[in-house]
């Protein structure tokens, strides 16, 4: 399944969104809120005569009137984050807010200061700041918990390392708050001043992953990039026991090394194309599964095939600068040729190979590479482009010569009917068909063969130009003539059992160049 980078960049928007909900849900839910239903508010709007307004009551005591339902809700908001910043953490509180309409309301109207401080008041003396404090990894949909700031940065190092081997770049955590839950996001940096700027210029992430390379730019082999491919965000819970995972625990859970992979068995009959259909796998999924096998491998029963492998939760991105020499193919140069069919093609020079010294970015995740990048190259020795003329007119329609078609024997190699001759290249397709019915032109063109033909004993060769002819073999009788031009459909002989035959049948061909090709990579095409 293929997703687009839209599509994943909305889903991580929806995740986020639905993670931070849940968290507040399950961590902050003393800080609820519970508002006057619809009814209620509509009935305490201004009226004439007298004042009406809301009540704000926290925790069953009166705090004060607000003419803005809103603005206690807004207010309780504010307190939350004024209260989270003051003690740098998340902290809980009970509360119960209501607000409720009242058309006789007491006291004087409060602006949305006035009401978050005495929320603030109130809320500061029941505040709750927890000392099981935990912290929540999540990359992109994928969770799991650790006790501390400190295991966070261990686990998050020990996966960098396991996946990609770069110990001098480090894992940093960068603070932010968002709807006031304290969160922090991850950050991969070096302590190589010269290596962070060339990482500025040569591995630049700007949403295509292109490298920007400048005339200044002074190129030097080594690793210019570190960072993990998804989105990772630190967040602040209560922990317990039971979710909270040693650093050992969860990094095996997000690199998943010690885990098991699937495995086949293979059975009597099986071949590596029937296991790949089996397993739902294309042939190269398999292949690149198991080093071991291609497309010449033989396996017998008994032996283990891998068919999955375990997915790390975490993407470790590594792009290295490397210089090399190499051999290089010039790309090939393509000819039109407008008396050849669409399809064809003739080679009129082959290329040579070039020789260049090349400065590329290497990008790799998990170890694996996925693009390499020339930024820049000198060529040593020119390499020089083959050179291949292609057909581009359209071929003709070739329709059935016969009403019906059914095939007796293939194109292809067979064993001779007549001569018992293993591995006989049978150059048509024979039709079976009674003596006497009637044979249609495939296509329109020219006769250019009427008469007997060998082994194909009465024969009609048509052709259609641009060198492309339909034989007709084993003929009772033939109705045209040598240089007579035929429409499609046109009726041009009977069948028969004419030639070296077994029985009546039709023997169709096409033929190219006067090379035989299949019919039925023609017809009806």
């Amino acid at each position: 399944m293929k997703i687009t980078r839209q599509y994943r960049k909305l889903k991580n928007i929806y995740l986020k969104v639905a993670v931070a909900a849940c968290l507040f849900v399950i961590f902050v839910l003393p800080f609820a809120t519970r508002f006057a239903t619809p009814e209620s508010v509509e009935a305490g709007l201004r009226s004439v005569g007298g004042l009406s307004g809301y009540t704000v009551v926290l925790n069953g005591a009166r705090i004060g009137v607000t003419d803005d339902a809103d603005v206690a809700r807004e207010a309780l908001l504010a307190v939350r984050n004024r209260l989270n910043e003051e003690y740098g953490m998340t902290v809980y509180a009970d509360t119960d807010l209501q607000v409720y309409a009242d058309d006789n309301c007491r006291g004087d109207l409060l602006t949305q200061a006035e009401l978050e401080n005495k929320i603030y008041e109130a809320v500061n003396k029941i505040v709750y700041v927890p000392n099981d404090t935990a912290y929540t990894i999540r990359i992109d949909d994928y969770m799991v918990t650790v006790r501390t700031e400190e295991e966070v940065v261990e686990l998050l190092e020990a996966a960098k390392n396991r996946m990609a081997g770069t110990d001098g770049f480090q894992v940093e955590l960068v603070n932010t708050t968002e709807n006031g839950i304290s969160q922090r996001t991850v950050n991969v940096t070096t302590a190589d001043i010269s290596m962070n700027e060339a990482a500025k210029v040569l591995a630049t992430i700007d949403g295509t992953d292109t490298v920007q390379v400048t005339d200044e730019t002074v190129f030097e082999d080594g690793v210019l990039y570190v960072g993990f491919a998804e989105d990772i965000e630190i967040i602040e819970t209560r922990g317990s026991g039971s979710n909270i995972k040693s650093v050992e625990e969860a990094l095996e859970e997000i690199t998943k090394e010690k885990a098991e992979k699937g495995t086949y068995e293979v059975v009597s009959g099986d071949c590596l194309t029937a296991i790949a259909s089996k397993v739902g796998l294309t042939l190269d999924n398999l292949y690149e599964l198991n080093e071991q096998l291609d497309e010449n491998s033989i396996i017998m029963p008994g032996d283990i095939i891998t068919i999955t492998v375990p997915t790390p939760e975490i993407s470790v991105i590594v792009k290295e600068e490397m210089t090399y020499s190499e051999e290089y193919q010039a790309e090939v140069v393509y000819i039109d040729n407008n008396s050849m069919y669409q399809g064809q093609q003739n080679i009129i020079s082959n290329g040579t190979p070039g020789y260049r010294e090349v400065i590329a970015v290497v990008s790799y995740s998990n170890g694996k590479e996925y693009d390499r990048e020339i930024i820049s190259q000198t060529i040593i020795r020119e390499a020089t482009p083959t050179v291949i003329e292609r057909g581009t007119l359209i071929p003709p329609t070739f329709i059935n010569p016969l009403s019906s078609m059914y095939v007796t024997s293939s194109f292809g190699y067979r064993t001779h009917p007549t001569s018992g001759q293993a591995n006989s290249f049978h150059t048509g397709v024979d039709l079976y068909v009674p003596t006497g019915t009637a044979v249609k032109a495939s296509c329109g063109g020219t006769v250019t063969l009427a008469g007997w033909n060998g082994g194909y004993g009465l024969c009609v060769d048509i052709s259609h130009g641009n060198g492309l002819v339909t034989r007709y073999g084993h003929l009772s009788s033939i109705e045209v003539s040598v240089g007579q031009t035929v429409t499609q459909g046109q009726r041009i002989a009977l069948s028969g059992a004419t030639g070296n035959v077994t029985g009546a049948h039709l023997h169709f061909e096409v033929r190219l160049w006067d090379n035989p090709k299949n019919p039925f990579e023609y017809l009806n095409k």
